[in-house]
């Protein structure tokens, strides 16, 4: 059965809730807009949203979709269909839900500890996953907190010997 730590769910809203102002801070002080990390991977996600996959890997392809079949579905599914949903634009929807699968990945990040180290804070383990230089891949639109996600829930479900759900 699936149960959420009340204590871990708390750590996990206020460290990401300091990661965001942290983000919030660093991009004011920077002179820049929030859409404007929407570069590199996430350009290519918010094409495959937009216009689909393209198997026309030709030099001479325009649409700046040629090698776009390299990135995994599942990310850009999930964007698309909170897109599709909420109606935000896409740049808007690769951001939320990236931050939606950080936020998540922070929750598991510290089950995932607790499991392997009782005796630790939670908090410890918060902290180490958002001072971590990799957590700028969870505010820009990146699929890396989706697959870091994933990896959790595996290593979790693993660790309690439900390889099957773990692979799953």
């Amino acid at each position: 059965m699936f149960h959420i730590n009340k204590s871990f769910l708390h750590c996990t809203l206020i460290v990401f809730l300091i990661n965001q102002f942290i983000k919030f801070v660093i991009i004011l002080t920077s002179n820049c807009q929030y859409l404007d990390l929407l570069q590199f991977d996430a350009t290519w996600y918010k094409s495959i949203i937009d216009y689909g996959y393209s198997l026309d890997s030709s030099p001479w392809n325009k649409n700046l979709q040629m090698l776009n079949i390299v990135f995994f579905p599942l990310f850009p599914i999930t964007v698309n269909l909170f897109h599709s949903i909420t109606t935000l634009s896409t740049s808007l929807s690769l951001i939320i839900i990236s931050k939606i699968f950080t936020f998540l990945s922070i929750y598991y990040f510290i089950v995932m500890g607790k499991l392997f180290n009782k005796e630790k804070s939670e908090w410890l383990y918060g902290f180490l996953f958002i001072l971590n230089p990799y957590i700028i891949y969870g505010n820009v639109g990146y699929s890396e907190s989706l697959f870091c996600l994933l990896t959790e829930l595996f290593i979790i479900n693993y660790y309690n010997n439900k390889i099957l759900s773990g692979i799953i």
